[in-house]
Formats: C-alpha cells, sequence, structure tokens
C-alpha cells in the first residue's frame, strides 16, 4: 500500500500490511486472525489482492462464530501465510497473473465452549457426556518434598477440535514438501 493509502487504512488493514512486512522475504511466516469482513467483503478487494500479491496463503481456518464469545461476536478465519520472495513477486508482476499453489482449508467448528463462555462437551447419540479415563502424574509434597505419584483420573471430554485442525495443517505441510 503506498503512503497516502496507508494513512486513510483502518488499523486493522494496516496491521495486516505490518505483519507481513516483519516476515523474511521467502520464508517468514505468520498465522492471522481476521474478521472475515476483511476476508468476504466487496469493498475490501484491493486488501485481499495485496496479501494475494506478497504472500502465499498456506491455510485458511474458519472459526466457530462463538469463538471470542462471550466478548466478542465477530465471525473470524485464520490465515496462514508464507510471504514470497522479491523474485517470486517480480516473476508475478511480469507474467501478469500470480502463481497457481495448493491451500490447506479447515474448519473449527468445537471450540470447547458456548457463547456465554460456558465449557461444553463431547456427547454420545443419547446426548450423555463422554467421560474418559486416563492415568495423570499428580505433584504432592511430604515433609517439604515433591513426591509425584501417578493417578487414575475420570474427565469429560472438552468438545474442542481446534487442536485437531492444527496437527491436519501441520501434517498437511509436512506433505508439500
Amino acid at each position: 500500500m503506498t503512503d497516502r493509502m496507508q494513512s486513510k487504512q483502518p488499523p486493522e488493514i494496516l496491521f495486516i500490511e505490518r505483519c507481513v512486512r516483519f516476515l523474511k522475504p521467502g520464508t517468514g511466516r505468520c498465522a492471522i486472525v481476521l474478521p472475515d469482513g476483511i476476508l468476504g467483503s466487496p469493498g475490501l478487494g484491493y486488501v485481499r489482492e495485496w496479501i494475494l500479491q506478497r504472500t502465499r496463503v498456506l491455510a485458511s481456518i474458519d472459526l466457530h462464530p462463538d469463538t471470542f464469545q462471550p466478548h466478542v461476536s465477530v465471525q473470524t478465519s485464520v490465515l496462514v501465510l508464507e510471504r514470497k520472495s522479491d523474485e517470486q513477486v517480480a516473476l508475478e508482476t511480469a507474467a501478469d497473473r500470480l502463481s497457481d499453489y495448493k491451500l490447506f482449508m479447515g474448519i473449527a467448528d468445537h471450540i470447547g465452549h458456548d457463547k456465554r463462555g460456558n465449557v461444553t462437551y463431547v456427547r454420545d447419540e443419547k446426548g450423555n457426556e463422554i467421560v474418559e479415563e486416563r492415568d495423570e502424574t499428580i505433584k504432592e509434597y511430604v515433609s517439604g518434598r515433591p513426591v509425584y505419584k501417578r493417578q487414575r483420573i475420570r474427565r469429560k471430554v472438552v468438545d474442542d477440535n481446534t487442536l485437531q485442525v492444527a496437527q491436519e495443517f501441520r501434517a498437511w505441510l509436512s506433505e508439500q514438501g
């Protein structure tokens, strides 16, 4: 964005530019949470074009509408970006077209809480909360010294698939070479 354009931009758009400019050309990566309005609003197409000209979008992950509830009610997505090298940008500019590449798409549709911030749990087909048993190391103090003991515990399973989406992205990324 030109200096003239920068002076009239909302802070969230300047933030995107700053994040990209901080990345090392050719290898620098970042993950950024953006309001879906920036990613889909017709009037902000120039922002998306700017992102595509300067970065490879490695992943776009749609977040659940309640992700930032109960505090903020904004539909968001995570973009994982890799800054293009100056050579890549020059080649694409000369060719007057962007290069094709693969992109990871994901949906984090279970985030472990509802819009009020209450924890949500995985339920079976009858609506019962699922409980898992596992061994956990417990730290206790005996005569002032820490003693570690293994203990079998039962816990309800939190309904959150964000870690699974992240693991799938890492696996996808490693397959890309």
